[in-house]
């Protein structure tokens, strides 16, 4: 598995390409962390708090891709995804969603 610090710790370097299983277990952390972080947000935001916040993550995902040079499907691919974490995250705090699409 590659690491940012691996020459700091001992041992072997790591492999050079993780494993699909090692970036699934990434990816599995990474949404756990968004879906926590943002639903506690939404705990503490009015409603119109709440529309600031996913569309500034909405234009900043979006901007990101770009940036990445992504395909406009793989951008849209991405905005779907971001909208079903927004999703869930307003269901998890116990608001009603308020995210157009």
């Amino acid at each position: 598995m590659l690491r940012v610090k691996r020459d700091s710790f001992g041992g072997p370097a790591g492999n050079a390409v993780p494993s699909l299983g090692e970036i699934g277990g990434r990816v599995f952390v990474l949404e756990a962390v968004a879906t926590t972080a943002l639903t506690r947000l939404l705990r503490h935001c009015a409603a119109d708090g709440q529309t600031e916040h996913i569309e500034a993550l909405r234009r900043a995902i979006e901007r990101k891709c770009r940036e990445a040079n992504l395909p406009e499907a793989q951008i849209a691919a991405a905005s779907e995804y971001a909208q079903e974490l927004f999703k869930d995250a307003m269901e998890r705090a116990g608001k009603t969603p308020v995210i157009g699409q």
